[in-house]
């Protein structure tokens, strides 16, 4: 064992002492290491009580740290502090001597401590705060310390925290420890996560494992993460560290298929898994195989899944391949539901592996139910950096894929990922549009709310929008489209648009220079049914000025629009719009501005001059109750539309009872003063809607029904 220089550093007090590594306590850094009143390294809090099971563990830990000098383990707990993967540390003291030999972890050169690598590093971190947590720690107390080290290394390849658990291994059971600090949790599903992280870093360093533990520690924390996609997290690490044990994933296949449950399912499939790796290949696939007929789904379930695995990440031979595909095939027809959608999603898992696979998911697509379509969306969410759109079967599924109903929110949101993906390559793009305007045409409705279903493929939409000319195509191509649910949807799109800023959509010319004029005809009343907010109505109308040939084609349509209409339900708003556009127009459009500008300030002057009927305003009374309920609607609304807030499900809202502004405190730093401020947002209504709503709720309701053949 070699032997390490003593170090003379800096005291508290002031004066330079000669001490052992484990006695000094250096200023500065390395300070907070040593104080035992304090928290260790910010981890500790004080009231712990000592384990029985860490009874004469300081011989064996002291054997340990004989290689690692105190103030490597203090650099290494520095550098973990900072958040970072950085190797060199600065001492904040100095070495009397330089040493000579370089340890394979660190080595200490003019002033600077240099480890290794990450490893290393971590290595002495963990070692230096278990080196501390010994005396004194419980359980509780060492899942604390793992935790506070976690955090600062979220995103690293290696986890102090893990090897700090490997350590405490040696004395304590740490997944039984670890299912019991989660029991404990009462029911906050984000703190399980935090234990899960640490066993998962910790499996690899763990001293030993036991079948027995590692049922207990899933059954104890299924209730919480059963719906989470990242409960898998922990099964990924539990199958690395049983693929170089083969007798305890033996053990752990064993225990969990005599006692099936939904929470040891998963766990059944993780040991076979495992196995794959070992030399007991072909035993596995046999039981796997076996299981795969039992009756019991919760056995039949995973041991299809298990067989899939096999076919995507391991090379088969042909026999068992062939086998394998024999048995998944045969079971999307099982008698069973359970039994036939567990083989359909391990079809759509290994698909890209086999042709015989991808044919039977095919098959499935043609006449598949709700479920069946969910794991097709999936597959193509899952697959969409390995599945070109060259792809024989793509254009099938995906078109397959308009009979996936809108109740199926999470799987749409997956999905509407995946084509906004697709999207931006050009050629692409009308792949995405056909199947929009195929999915709205069947899942769409032909009330005028029909936002919702423009929501569930936001990111699609987005990407569309962005790209202005296909944006533009797909507005007039909707809005005169012989299904009338495109016109719904449109009409949803550009409402949901406006809420978002944009409140200046138009037609594409493009488009508009094939038109006949009963197409003109038929898309303006089209546009007055479905479209309501001023501005967007007065920017579609000017963009059909842009057509070819617009003095002949269009402009008497647009006279007859800002006159009769868009001028008479928001003249003075008109007007404006017609005065900016005057001033950047050219002849003949130009003059046909000023004249309908002229007509409509004539009308304008004539009825600011007629006088007001006192007879006509409603008596203060109600005009405050119709108020109220308004404000009471708007209220409503407001709480409705934050619900889907995404800010506020991270966030805690607090109601403020008094003052007006706030601050915040992070870091224990005080930021800036924020002062509140009221927000409101208001659309202009109809003139009509409210002098006629009778009659303005008929011609609309007429222009909605409208057939382009009508006179």
């Amino acid at each position: 064992m070699p032997s390490y220089p003593r170090k003379r550093v800096p005291t508290q007090c002031g004066n330079a002492c000669e001490e052992k590594p484990d006695r000094c306590e250096p200023v500065g850094f390395f300070a907070i290491l040593t104080n035992r009143s304090h928290a260790i390294l910010g981890f500790m809090r004080l009231g712990f009580q000592s384990l029985s099971v860490i009874k004469g563990c300081s011989m064996a830990v002291s054997k340990i740290n004989q290689d690692i000098p105190q103030y490597v383990m203090d650099a290494a707990m520095v550098l973990h502090q900072q958040k970072n993967t950085d190797l060199i540390c600065i001492s904040s003291g100095f070495i009397e001597e330089t040493v000579a030999e370089c340890n394979s972890l660190w080595r200490y050169a003019d002033g600077q401590i240099e480890f290794k690598n990450l490893e290393a590093r971590n290595h002495c971190t963990a070692l230096g705060i278990f080196r501390k947590i010994i005396p004194l720690s419980s359980a509780d107390a060492l899942f604390e310390a793992a935790e506070e080290l976690w955090r600062k290394e979220i995103g690293h390849s290696d986890f102090a925290s893990g090897r700090l658990l490997g350590f405490a291994s040696q004395h304590i059971n740490v997944l039984g420890e670890a299912a019991q600090a989660i029991k404990n949790k009462q029911g906050h599903a984000s703190d399980v996560f935090n234990v899960l992280q640490l066993v998962g870093a910790a499996l690899p360093h763990l001293v030993s494992i036991s079948a027995d533990d590692i049922v207990a520690l899933i059954d104890a924390q299924h209730e919480f993460t059963k719906r989470d996609m990242a409960r898998g997290l922990i099964f990924n690490a539990i199958e690395h560290r049983l693929r170089s044990e083969s007798q305890i994933a033996w053990e752990v296949f064993r225990v969990a298929r005599g006692n099936i449950t939904e929470s040891t399912q998963t766990l059944y499939s993780t040991a076979l898994q495992a196995l794959m790796h070992t030399d007991q290949k072909s035993l596995a696939l046999e039981n796997a195989r076996d299981d795969a007929d039992h009756i019991d789904q919760l056995i039949a379930g995973p041991a299809l899944w298990t067989l899939a695995r096999a076919i995507q990440f391991h090379e088969l031979n042909s026999t068992d391949l062939e086998q394998c595909i024999a048995v998944l095939i045969g079971k999307t027809r099982a008698a069973c539901t359970d039994i036939q959608q567990a083989a359909i999603r391990a079809v759509a898992h290994a698909a890209l592996k086999d042709e015989r696979l991808m044919s039977e998911l095919v098959r499935l697509a043609a006449d598949g139910g709700d479920y069946t379509l969910a794991v097709i969306a999936d597959f193509l969410f899952l697959n969409q950096q390995n599945l070109p759109v060259s792809f024989p079967h793509f254009k099938t599924l995906l078109k397959s894929l308009v009979r996936l109903s809108p109740s199926q929110q999470n799987v749409i949101k997956n999905f509407d990922w995946f084509l906004s993906g697709i999207y931006k390559t050009p050629e692409n793009r009308q792949l995405v549009l056909d199947f929009l305007s195929g999915w709205l045409v069947r899942q769409g409705g032909s009330g005028l709310q029909d936002e919702n279903m423009i929501e569930l493929f936001d990111q699609t939409i987005m990407q569309i929008v962005n790209d202005e000319p296909e944006f533009e195509k797909l507005i007039t191509n909707w809005m005169v489209a012989s299904e009338r649910k495109l016109a719904v949807a449109c009409g949803g799109l550009i409402r949901y648009l406006h809420v978002h800023g944009m409140k200046s959509p138009e037609f594409s010319s493009h488009v508009l220079s094939t038109f006949n004029p009963q197409d003109f005809k038929f898309l303006a009343r089209r546009m007055l049914g479905y479209v309501i907010y001023e501005e967007t109505l007065l920017s579609l109308t000017f963009s059909l000025l842009k057509t070819t040939n617009a003095l002949e084609r269009s402009f008497g349509l647009v006279h007859s629009l800002l006159t009769e209409e868009l001028g008479r339900d928001y003249p003075y708003a008109t007007m404006e719009a017609l005065k900016l556009r005057k001033e950047a127009a050219s002849s003949p459009e130009k003059e046909l501005l000023a004249q309908v500008h002229a007509i409509l300030l004539q009308r304008s002057t004539a009825n600011d001059h007629l006088d007001r009927l006192q007879e006509l305003r409603p008596p203060m009374r109600l005009h405050r109750a119709i108020a109220q309920s308004r404000a009471r609607g708007m209220e409503h609304a407001q709480d409705v539309a934050n619900e889907k807030s995404i800010f506020r499900k991270l966030v805690t809202t607090v109601p403020l009872k008094a003052g007006r502004g706030w601050f915040s405190v992070s870091d224990n730093q005080v930021g800036p003063t924020q002062h509140l401020q009221s927000i409101s947002h208001s659309i202009t209504l109809p003139k009509r809607a409210l002098t006629d709503p009778v009659g303005y709720a008929i011609a609309g309701l007429h222009y909605r029904i409208a057939k382009r053949d009508d006179e």
